[in-house]
């Protein structure tokens, strides 16, 4: 799973960088236009189990990471077309579930308020 996220973040950040226009077609290019919104609801869902079940920190670590790039790649919040998949799904319950927990909000509490902040923002 760590090398999965971290070869999505790559990706993510690769795919984006080209010069793409409203992002449209970087979600073409990553999952498929007319697959996008089921593509990213299993992701979405896989990390959310990630954030929620798994006892494995790191992991945790570059879920989130993975999360803020998906949120952070566009220089504008509100025409990142990433975070409207994001938005469709709720991830206020796996962020505050990491902030909850003492343990994890001392090394990931960052992380999370910063991705609700992108998230608000939106």
């Amino acid at each position: 799973s760590l090398n999965i996220l971290l070869t999505l973040s790559t990706l993510v950040k690769c795919v984006w960088r080209k010069d793409l226009g409203e992002g449209f077609r970087a979600v073409d290019v990553l999952v498929g236009f007319d697959q996008a919104e089921q593509t990213m609801s299993i992701l979405i869902e896989e990390i959310h189990k990630i954030l929620i079940a798994n006892k494995i920190q790191e992991l945790k670590y570059y879920a989130l990471a993975f999360l803020k790039i998906l949120c952070s790649v566009s220089d504008n919040v509100s025409q990142n077309t990433m975070v409207e998949y994001l938005m469709l799904h709720s991830l206020w319950y796996s962020l505050c579930k990491v902030l909850v927990n003492p343990s994890l909000r001392s090394s990931l509490g960052t992380h999370s308020l910063s991705l609700l902040a992108l998230l608000l923002n939106y």
